[in-house]
């Protein structure tokens, strides 16, 4: 943020207004200071999310045969990711070399931001309810999951479109604190519903003693028990800060609010992802595999060869009969 002074000591020009266009630019390009590290942050989460995605595509086509629907969901999120910081990096690029910021550009990449938030925790929900392990339907509660999800859409993109929309983010602390009220309760509601999720599944797995299951959830829940400990430590962390700097002396530091937000999505993103991760077939399912392909490769051969060919041979045994007996 800039802040240009204009210092009159006349008495005669008291009351001038002094109109015009200001040009600021750093050795760096038109970025402001504060805004300068996002371009290599969200550089790096493009390589990261890059990764990720050609890793995840890779066995997902492997094992196409046997997805369901929850790694379709999984799937959607890694790709909305990738497309969301290749928008965010663009965008800052853009901005960096023109001095201009489209407000399409922005609205559509905070517009992908905010749905790959809702729909990442939408599905991590869904993977705490047991949603193809224990249960093949969220029977009545998907409305309410839908519900949830597109209430968090809503608050997230009108934060996310006042805060990034422009040149650089005027919005006060009223204003702030309106906007960010909303979407901490919905997220409050997310972490009680999760966890009061988990540990129902957690029972049932019990119950039906699943060890592979009841391990894989146990880990989910640990996941997600450090990410959400992680969350509130950098949220209070980032009150004392901001508390303890009201003007905002240390801005070289202020990226870094926006890059752990990012970075906490993703740390709530990978458990769910390895949780719902196409399994790798076993060596004995393979090889019941090959022995079926070969059996059924037998009976079409039976059928299409060689029972012609019996065929034939019993007409032509009953033609020499008949002609003996006539002779």
């Amino acid at each position: 943020m800039y802040y240009l002074w204009f210092v009159i000591c006349d008495k005669n020009l008291a009351g001038v207004a002094v109109t015009g266009t200001t040009v600021w630019k750093n050795p760096g390009g038109y970025l402001p200071g504060m805004m300068m590290p996002y371009l290599n942050f969200y550089a790096l989460m493009s390589i990261a999310y890059l990764v990720l995605g050609v890793v995840w595509f890779m066995q997902y086509a492997r094992f196409w045969r046997d997805i369901l629907q929850l790694q379709n969901c999984i799937t959607a999120v890694i790709a909305l990711s990738m497309l969301e910081m290749a928008t965010w990096y663009f965008d800052y690029v853009n901005f960096n070399a023109s001095g201009f910021r489209p407000y399409g550009t922005t609205i559509w990449a905070a517009t992908l931001g905010a749905l790959r938030k809702a729909v990442s925790r939408v599905l991590v929900l869904i993977v705490a309810m047991g949603y193809g392990v224990v249960r093949p339907t969220l029977g009545g509660l998907s409305g309410k999951v839908m519900a949830l999800g597109a209430g968090y859409f809503c608050a997230v993109e009108l934060l996310d479109v006042m805060q990034n929309v422009g040149a650089i983010d005027d919005l006060n602390s009223s204003e702030r604190l309106f906007l960010v009220l909303p979407v901490a309760v919905l997220d409050a509601i997310f972490i009680l519903w999760i966890f009061s999720s988990l540990s129902k599944t957690l029972s049932l797995l019990q119950t039906k003693r699943s060890g592979s299951k009841l391990e894989l959830y146990r880990k989910f829940t640990n996941g997600m028990a450090l990410a959400v400990l992680v969350s509130v430590a950098w949220i209070g962390y980032e009150m004392y800060v901001r508390l303890s700097d009201p003007y905002n002396e240390r801005w070289e530091a202020d990226w870094i609010t926006g890059a752990s937000g990012t970075c906490c999505s993703t740390r709530c993103s990978v458990p769910s992802a390895s949780s719902g991760r196409p399994p790798s077939t076993p060596p004995d399912t393979l090889i019941r595999r090959m022995l079926q392909r070969m059996m059924m490769t037998w009976r079409l051969h039976r059928l299409l060869w060689l029972q012609p060919k019996r065929r034939q041979a019993q007409h032509r045994k009953r033609g020499r009969s008949i002609l003996m007996c006539s002779r």
